[in-house]
């Protein structure tokens, strides 16, 4: 495939026109083919055999979706078929004359025109995926990305490992001031400037190199990235390799942190991480944010996590990874010591005045918005917060989706409580395993008493928390700052 591109600004007005002409939006692409959702579409095979294109929606559908080979003879009944052969997304067919074919994907995602590569190489003849390829901005795992950023305004905004820009471009048109695409490849920085000028954004700045070395000696004051992150034993494929435990890509973006981000600002990563024998992920992270670590909050929202040799065992069997590599995948973990493999989101925050850190761990739904990040943040930087003596007069009052299960036990004769579990399913999951007391604890806590009111029952009631007040102000600690309890003051 030849480089893409319109030449001036009047050819990718004309490519826009012809697009909007033909209506090729997300809402009339499901409405034509049946799918909830643009990220849907590439997921799933249609649910029938696709008639001949009737119109240019159609025919775009066709071309640019399906990856289907056309006659000439129908898009050029349907299209300005000479606008997108000169921009390089039309090409004749290597062994049909009367036919052409799109060597790129081109699609609406988040009200934007994105042109990528595909998951699977689209020129006829061709199995293999091209090592920098850009990958689609239609997986779910681009909608998890875009779904957890924030849409408030920005000064600079930095999208690192930006593929095909769609984080920087979104940005760019609704709320940074000043948009930047970073990538490694030539290949990745044809696609965002391509993108960017498709969709006529000209506060976007797209720039090649590795990570920070590509805006050396600039700061933002967000930055987001969607880094490679699967392991692998060799890097074959740019956009999806991370290295031998996934992490390589991650340590790098970690590691740059201080010198990029600016007092107050931020950076929302999503990635993949592991759990070790030598510390969980939450630990890692703070220690790969290197000597300046105690200048930020981090909080991880864990989505997913799979023991990581049965996933890529899982993977051999389902086709995409060589059976015979699951033996030294096992190796490389266990030399690792890795124990588990953890997908999810991270919030990181930079100190604008000096403070002691804070670092929470959640475990989160499937969908995560920028206020769960928001919320997961502001209940860690609680937890590490007040004082034994302010806890004391705080008034706690149960979630209102909080849910109780206790159990008892029959010891000698009496039933006793053994076990409480409080749970939540808000702006996170959250599970805890409390002490038996807490039972007695959750039905008093109605917003109405202290802390040291509540801690008086139990002692009247002869439930004495296990560690004295000190164990007992602990729990509570816990309580309040995973959320099952909120604390208005009175």
């Amino acid at each position: 495939m030849g480089d893409l591109g319109c030449g001036t600004p009047a050819g990718f007005a004309a490519l826009r026109g012809a697009l909007e002409q033909a209506g090729y939006t997300e809402a009339a692409i499901a409405a034509r083919s049946g799918f909830a959702s643009i990220f849907d579409y590439r997921t799933k095979p249609p649910s029938h055999a696709l008639p001949d294109p009737a119109d240019a929606l159609d025919v775009l559908i066709r071309l640019f979706l399906d990856s289907r080979p056309l006659p000439w003879e129908t898009v050029r009944a349907h299209l300005p078929a000479e606008v997108f052969e000169g921009a390089g997304l039309l090409a004749g067919h290597p062994r049909e004359e009367s036919l052409c074919y799109a060597p790129v994907l081109l699609y609406p995602v988040a009200g934007l025109w994105i042109a990528s590569d595909g998951a699977k190489s689209l020129v006829p003849g061709e199995s293999g995926l091209r090592s920098d390829a850009v990958f689609p901005a239609l997986s779910p795992q681009t909608r998890r990305f875009l779904a957890c950023l924030p849409v408030t305004p920005c000064e600079d905004f930095l999208d690192l490992c930006s593929g095909t820009g769609v984080a920087a471009l979104v940005a760019a048109r609704d709320y940074a001031k000043r948009a930047w695409a970073a990538d490694i490849t030539p290949r990745a920085a044809m696609f965002a400037d391509f993108n960017a000028q498709l969709n006529g954004l000209k506060n976007v700045g797209v720039v090649m190199g590795d990570l920070y070395g590509a805006v050396r000696g600039q700061t933002f004051d967000r930055i987001v990235a969607h880094p490679p992150y699967v392991p692998a034993l060799e890097r074959t494929h740019v956009f999806r390799d991370g290295g031998e435990d996934g992490e390589q890509i991650t340590r790098g973006i970690l590691g740059g942190v201080a010198d990029h981000l600016r007092p107050g600002g931020r950076l929302y990563l999503v990635a993949a991480g592991t759990d070790r024998k030598s510390g969980s992920l939450e630990t890692r992270v703070r220690e790969m944010l290197g000597p300046r670590h105690a200048d930020f909050d981090l909080c991880i929202a864990a989505q997913e996590a799979f023991n990581p040799v049965e996933y890529f065992f899982q993977m051999a069997v389902n086709g995409p990874e060589p059976i015979e590599n699951v033996p030294k995948r096992k190796e490389s973990f266990e030399r690792l010591g890795v124990e588990r493999l953890v997908l999810g989101a991270m919030l990181i925050e930079r100190h604008r005045t000096e403070s002691a850190p804070v670092t929470g761990r959640w475990q989160a739904g499937p969908v995560l918005q920028p206020s769960d990040l928001e919320w997961m943040l502001a209940q860690s930087r609680w937890s590490a917060g007040p004082a034994d003596a302010d806890l004391w007069e705080l008034r706690p009052a149960p979630h209102r989706e909080l849910k109780l299960r206790i159990t008892n036990e029959l010891r000698e004769g009496r039933w006793v409580t053994a076990e409480c579990r409080l749970e939540i399913r808000a702006e996170a999951v959250v599970r805890i395993k409390a002490p038996s007391w807490t039972g007695l604890f959750a039905s008093a806590a109605d917003g109405t008493r202290t802390v040291r009111t509540l801690f008086g029952a139990l002692v009247e009631a002869k439930v004495l928390p296990e560690g004295g007040e000190a164990g007992y102000l602990d729990v509570v600690r816990q309580l309040v700052g995973s959320g099952v309890f909120s604390v208005p003051r009175g």
